[in-house]
């Protein structure tokens, strides 16, 4: 995929067969960089000859996690976010309480672009960049791995070291028991993750409804299937479903119940949601803001912040 090249869900198969060459051109480099380097070539101190194992150690390992994540890349299902969606699940996040990956997950291996940036990320000690998407794929250990990427249009100086050119690459690793649920974040740890609430929250609203509607596109022709023929080329499209009807209270007349005179907003919140084997997990469900109190009465100007677990 060239600079320049659209940033749209149905060129999503294309970035992917973009970032995918990116890893390979990076390991054919890498592959034989201790073959054509003299000085590592035709050492012969033992000292210099440990080195040059242990380099080598070091990088057979890191070939064979970069064609572990090139393997991953080429089954992933392919998520696009479309604008009106993103702040949604952003102010979502805010407040999204515990959660087990392992419930929410959409695909074992996946990636996701955000229509418009879902924040800002760190770029290898280089400052922060844009959050544009992300990729994750289970690991044989069960370690669930999520590499956080950025367009990176602003800062293309930045993958003049790596000799590539993609639209997409990654500046930050996440690592997740997906079994465990994340307490992290709602308890303010150290190791808390703004970004892996935001991709909780997506993952979560995903799966919902009542809040995004995921529709599939179909594949399209391009040159993205000449790289990967046996990954999906479909995408699923997550929007903002159309805002549903006001829910109101209606007016009672019992005197046991409470009357109310007006109506107010009720900002979105979580609940948690039984789940699981005899309802022993839970899973957090979003309510989106609505309207609550009679439908003839008038309507306060202030909310009311309901915050609900």
């Amino acid at each position: 995929m060239k600079r320049g090249s659209p940033w749209t869900a149905p060129a999503m198969p294309d970035i992917r067969a973009a970032l995918r060459r990116g890893f390979v051109e990076l390991i054919e480099r890498h592959g034989t960089a201790l073959v054509d380097d003299p000085d590592l070539r035709n050492v012969r101190n033992p000292a210099q000859l440990r080195r040059r194992n242990a380099l080598a150690r070091e990088l057979a390992a890191s070939l064979d996690e970069m064609r572990t994540e090139v393997q991953a890349i080429d089954r992933a299902a392919l998520y696009w976010v479309a604008r009106e969606m993103v702040p949604v699940v952003m102010s979502a996040a805010q407040t999204l309480p515990e959660w087990t990956p392992d419930l929410v997950l959409p695909s074992d291996a996946g990636m996701l672009c955000w229509a418009k940036p879902a924040g800002d990320m760190p770029f290898h000690g280089q400052g922060a960049v844009p959050w544009d998407g992300a990729w994750w794929w289970r690991r044989p250990d069960g370690v669930l791995q999520i590499q956080v990427a950025s367009r990176l249009t602003q800062r293309q100086d930045l993958l003049e070291p790596f000799g590539i050119s993609t639209p997409l690459w990654s500046g930050t690793t996440l690592l997740l028991n997906p079994d465990v649920p994340r307490t992290a974040e709602v308890n303010g740890d150290p190791d808390a993750s703004q970004m892996v609430r935001i991709l909780g929250a997506t993952w979560l609203l995903m799966d919902q409804r009542t809040v995004a509607e995921v529709r599939t596109l179909p594949p399209g022709p391009g040159p993205a299937a000449a790289d990967i023929k046996a990954a999906p080329s479909a995408v699923s499209m997550v929007e903002l479903r159309r805002k549903l009807p006001e829910v109101r209270e209606r007016t009672s007349t019992s005197t046991t119940e409470r009357v109310y005179r007006s109506r107010w907003s009720v900002d979105g919140h979580w609940r948690q949601q039984a789940c699981g084997p005899r309802w022993s997990q839970r899973k957090p469900l979003y309510i989106t803001e609505y309207t609550k109190g009679p439908a003839d009465a008038p309507l306060k100007s202030s909310k009311v912040h309901v915050f609900r677990r």
